[in-house]
């Protein structure tokens, strides 16, 4: 009876592990966020960036940024003076959305009201929740309310000096 040579196998095997092994936690990319509004629930891709202005040596501010990451259907900017804050109420936040209605116009709504919270930043992670009401730029009767936002997303950080 012939024995199977299994050296390729065991190749495969060792150079899968090794590959396994030298991926470390920056190759992961986690971009989950969804919300609800009138038109549907949605889940989508999303970005999370922070800024964190430098003045010399010293951190003054930092600019908390989310948005969709292939459409602009969700835009939120909330800014941070006191390097500790994680729960912005409007008007401590600015919130716009958009949309293409059935008739292909691109409605654009800007946030009246809202909250928007950052849960928690860790192991290069954010995580959070948002809701705001919203108005339509180009029609004051029109308005919007933007509900159950979260978002888990790989944050993107960058230092501007100013």
């Amino acid at each position: 009876m012939k024995q199977k040579n299994n050296t390729g196998l065991f190749y495969i095997l060792i150079i899968t592990i090794v590959f396994i092994l030298s991926c470390d936690e920056k190759d992961i990319v986690i971009e989950t966020m969804g919300y609800s509004a009138k038109n549907g629930n949605f889940g989508l891709q999303g970005r999370f960036q922070i800024y964190t202005d430098i003045i010399g040596d010293e951190s003054v501010g930092v600019d908390y940024r989310l948005s969709s990451k292939y459409d602009s259907s969700i835009y939120i900017q909330a800014y941070d003076s006191t390097l500790n804050q994680t729960n912005f109420e409007f008007p401590n936040f600015q919130a716009k959305y958009s949309y293409t209605n059935s008739d292909n116009v691109v409605n654009n709504y800007r946030a009246i009201s809202g909250v928007f919270i950052i849960s928690r930043i860790e192991g290069g992670i954010g995580l959070g929740t948002f809701s705001f009401r919203a108005l339509n730029i180009l029609d004051i009767n029109d308005t919007i309310s933007i509900t159950n936002g979260y978002f888990e997303i790989t944050v993107e950080k960058y230092k501007r000096l100013l």
